[in-house]
């Protein structure tokens, strides 16, 4: 009977991802069978194996079972006593008291968020940085609200590890501190390239700390995060309340400190102010010095408006820039938001000069610092309008939109039109299909297929919908 568990495995490695066969299914074994054959005992390395198989595996490894399996009607499981993953972290990983661990929990919360466990998350030979390669100094604005910032993180790419560390920067969102914090380790990068820099969220530091407990492979976490000269952790606020994390940040932190290494770390608050986050962690972060970055004032954004602008190719009027700086006063994702909607509208319609009237639509009718919305209704004077307005997109007759031919291009585009007429006008599949002289089920596939590009990251049907449905408001 145990010959057979072999092709089970086997079935298994062919109908499921290469990292999800090798992360939860590699090291189940075969124990034994019992009750006639009825049930099938397994053995697993730990308890958080056991229960996501059962919870994301379960009719997978039912359907390869019975296949060699036919008269098994129940699955069972037993747990290694190799792996015993409590132990694993207390003897393998940091030392975890008992009554500060809440290992279960944190355990628990990985797994409802479907982690990818993968086993090469701690290979050191692939993007040590993950760096972004758009959030450097050249592409940075340095303004009255971030100078202090600007001139701690000049001090400590002259000299990583001797001056200010750790530094913690916090702010409220769109103020640029992901930004700087990433366009540090660029300039380290370029001036020291021998020394080793990390960057990560807190959710990637999370989440590797878990992939490091269902692995076994502690020592590679531990060289991951001890061994790196510039550590960058952004958005540190979201390992609150997380305490096995926490205790592994903490001997991270202390290992690094104490060797010099330079320590830099972004919050959406004071680090007094991060609920349920360790005393202990708190005094820390505030060993080197605490910056905040401060709400710009109108210059500040003006002065960004302007840089970003230029970067852009928008040839904006001093007057529309200012109208902009005034308009937009909470961050400068905001303003960039504004900016792309303007590019958009320009670059699909090139042959049109940018009007007053325009931008004041784009301010009034924008969802600034958001993603684009296409679920509003609105009621524009008829469906000629949207076919005008996705001709003029689209670079298409009406006839051509409304006619029969196939081609790439002019399809896209009345996919497009019948989308914006379901959508804006709130017309029915049937009414729709009357315009274009097509079946409800071809309206039908024509938006959904629109939707599926959007949510898919088409940014320049997204910027299409998104000018239309300003220009009918």
């Amino acid at each position: 009977m145990k010959d057979y568990w072999q092709l089970v495995l086997t079935n298994l490695k062919s109908n499921l991802s290469k990292s999800n066969y090798d992360a939860w299914f590699s090291q189940v074994q075969f124990s034994k069978t019992s009750n006639n054959g009825r049930k099938l005992v397994l053995e697993v390395p730990s308890v958080f194996n056991k229960q996501y198989l059962e919870k994301k595996f379960n009719a997978d490894l039912k359907k390869a079972v019975l296949k060699y399996y036919p008269q098994v009607i129940h699955i069972d499981y037993q747990i290694s006593e190799k792996g015993d993953s409590q132990k694993e972290i207390q003897d393998g990983i940091f030392p975890i008291q008992e009554n500060s661990g809440n290992l279960k929990e944190t355990l628990k919360k990985a797994e409802t968020r479907n982690i990818d466990l993968n086993r090469n998350s701690f290979n050191r030979t692939t993007n040590i940085h993950n760096l972004n390669p758009k959030y450097t100094f050249e592409n940075f604005v340095e303004n009255n609200s971030n100078q202090l910032a600007t001139n701690v993180a000049k001090a400590i790419i002259a000299r990583p590890g001797t001056h200010y560390n750790p530094v913690f920067l916090y702010s409220s969102v769109g103020l640029g501190k992901t930004h700087l914090l990433q366009a540090i380790g660029h300039k380290i990068m370029e001036n020291s390239p021998s020394l080793k820099i990390k960057y990560a969220t807190s959710e990637m530091f999370f989440n590797h700390f878990i992939a490091s407990i269902q692995n076994k492979n502690g020592n590679s976490f531990q060289e991951y995060y001890r061994s790196v000269d510039v550590l960058l952790i952004d958005d540190i606020q979201f390992i609150s309340g997380k305490e096995a994390t926490q205790e592994a940040f903490f001997h991270a932190f202390n290992e690094l400190h104490q060797n010099n290494k330079q320590i830099v770390i972004t919050s959406d608050k004071h680090p007094k102010s991060l609920a349920a986050l360790e005393d202990r962690l708190i005094s820390r972060f505030e060993w080197g010095i605490v910056i905040d970055i401060s709400k710009p004032e109108f210059e500040d954004r003006l002065s960004v408006l302007k840089f970003k602008a230029k970067k852009l190719n928008l040839n904006l009027t001093e007057s529309q820039l200012v109208k902009i700086a005034s308009g937009v006063n909470s961050n400068f994702r905001d303003l960039e938001g504004v900016l792309n909607r303007i590019e958009a509208r320009i670059k699909l319609i090139p042959d049109r000069a940018f009007e007053d009237f325009e931008l004041n639509k784009i301010l009034s009718g924008s969802s600034l610092g958001s993603t684009v919305s296409i679920s509003v209704n609105y009621t524009p004077k008829s469906t000629g309008q949207i076919l005008t307005l996705v001709g003029q997109v689209s670079n298409l007759s009406t006839e051509e939109i409304l006619g029969t031919s196939r081609q790439a291009d002019i399809a896209g585009g009345r996919q497009l039109a019948m989308y914006c007429c379901k959508e804006f006008l709130g017309l029915s599949l049937p009414a729709v299909g009357k315009v274009f002289k097509r079946d409800h089920t071809t309206i039908m596939h024509a938006v959904k297929k629109v939707n599926k590009a959007v949510e898919a990251g088409d940014t320049n049907l997204a910027n299409k919908i998104a000018f239309i449905k300003q220009s009918l408001a």
